[in-house]
């Protein structure tokens, strides 16, 4: 008969297979899946700032990523790019004309 070895794998007759993964392992066909939350559903609303207003030093929201501080800016006009340091995230950077930050302080 089949002996349970270590690691979800089944010995038989000497050799060993790995048995299927568990249903809700996080395992999908022999690679790891990382169970992420869905991301929130767009804020109605949710008013964006004008991106030409960003500056470094900033407190700023973003819709998905919560409350954080801009830290670096970089480029000009349409390639402007700010680092933002988000408290729940980390460090992102962001292309300003799709970030959709709004100021707070």
């Amino acid at each position: 008969g089949e002996i349970p070895g270590k690691g979800g794998q089944v010995r038989n007759a000497g050799k060993i297979r790995q048995s299927a993964p568990e249903p809700g392992s996080g395992i999908i066909k022999g690679k790891v899946r990382a169970d992420r939350a869905s991301p929130p559903l767009p804020d109605k609303d949710f008013r964006a700032d004008d991106p030409a207003e960003i500056k470094s030093g900033m407190e700023v929201e973003h819709p998905r990523f919560g409350e954080g501080k801009v830290i670096n800016l970089e480029g000009s006009a349409a390639n402007r790019k700010a680092t933002v340091f988000f408290r729940e995230h980390g460090q992102k950077q962001l292309l300003l004309k799709f970030a959709r930050l709004k100021i707070l302080r």
